[in-house]
């Protein structure tokens, strides 16, 4: 991995168009539309350069991976309801943003996963400036020389405290992924374009991230995973069910009083339950918690295409 930290992380589209803060990259790329947009993208972490381009078919990710570079097809793309950066690229004439030709940051997230597709969720310290009290997957900002899985792992590493070995298959052109000795799944599955603030009424775009979601699936049941949480951006951890998460979230009707999950106190695992309302709406609901947009969008992907899939083929 390079260690200079003087490179400098590009983002551009396949025609070379660099996208800088306060350009939406879904516009970019569809314009004034409600399409569905997937995307293809490879990175090349020695020369810091991401190209991102227009996929126009829903699919699973093939990869290729090398030791500096790899690609990805056909990822679903995602953007805040409330996108500012949109807002004012369709409102040219209302909003006069001054573009300081500052590259959109790239950073990577991560959904952890048992084999009975139970979920770590972590809570945001509610003393944090930023998003306090926001129930988030692991994930941060992508280091220059690093490639993009190992940000993905380094942040999951660094968060809750889980090591994943990844081995390069030199024959197939991908990495082997092992927890514990035991093979496991990583994989890209959704890319994200976040933007602080989230409102135009809290100010012009500061902060622009191109977020690439993945999923870890360990093929062992939760109690055995040996979670550590990083106390000084985290104040809570809870493993969940997917299924049962989802379907509180997306029934309009009613909001459960409580939810059956494990909390995890001291890296031991304690059966519990949370109040219903913790995930009723997007970050920040009536009781300033609730799932993150980018979070929330990642679940339901991840849920449409790895979980509700499976149950129809079992059916």
């Amino acid at each position: 991995m390079i260690s200079s930290t003087n490179q400098i992380l590009r983002v551009c589209l396949a025609n070379q168009t660099p996208v800088y803060i306060g350009n939406c990259i879904r516009y970019m790329i569809l314009g004034d539309t409600k399409d569905k947009l997937s995307v293809s993208f490879s990175y090349d972490s020695a020369q810091g350069l991401f190209i991102l381009d227009h996929e126009k078919t829903y699919a699973r990710a093939p990869i290729k991976e090398h030791s500096s570079l790899a690609s990805y097809y056909s990822l679903p793309f995602e953007h805040g309801k409330s996108c500012p950066c949109y807002t004012m690229n369709i409102n040219p004439d209302v909003y006069s943003f001054q573009s300081t030709n500052t590259f959109v940051r790239l950073s990577c997230s991560t959904l952890l996963l048992d084999s009975k597709d139970n979920i770590l969720l972590t809570r945001r310290d509610k003393k944090l400036r930023s998003f306090p009290g926001a129930w988030v997957n692991p994930g941060g900002r992508l280091d220059p020389g690093e490639t993009l899985n190992d940000c993905a792992l380094r942040e999951l590493k660094e968060e809750v405290g889980i090591s994943v070995e990844q081995k390069e298959d030199t024959m197939k052109g991908h990495y082997k992924y092992y927890y514990s000795g035991r093979e496991c799944e990583v994989k890209p599955f959704m890319v994200y374009e976040s933007v602080y603030p989230t409102l135009l009424d809290q100010g012009f775009p500061r902060v622009q991230y191109l977020i690439i979601f993945y999923y870890v699936k360990i093929h062992t049941e939760f109690p055995k995973i040996k979670v550590k949480i990083q106390d000084e951006e985290i104040d809570k951890g809870i493993w969940i069910n997917l299924q049962h998460l989802m379907s509180s979230i997306e029934n309009k009707k009613s909001t459960p009083d409580s939810l059956n999950c494990h909390n995890l106190v001291n890296g031991n695992v304690k059966n519990d339950s949370i109040p219903g309302e913790t995930f009723e709406g997007i970050y920040p609901n009536s009781i300033k918690e609730g799932l993150g947009e980018g979070h929330y969008l990642a679940l339901k992907h991840y849920y449409s295409q790895f979980v509700e899939n499976t149950m129809q083929i079992e059916e």
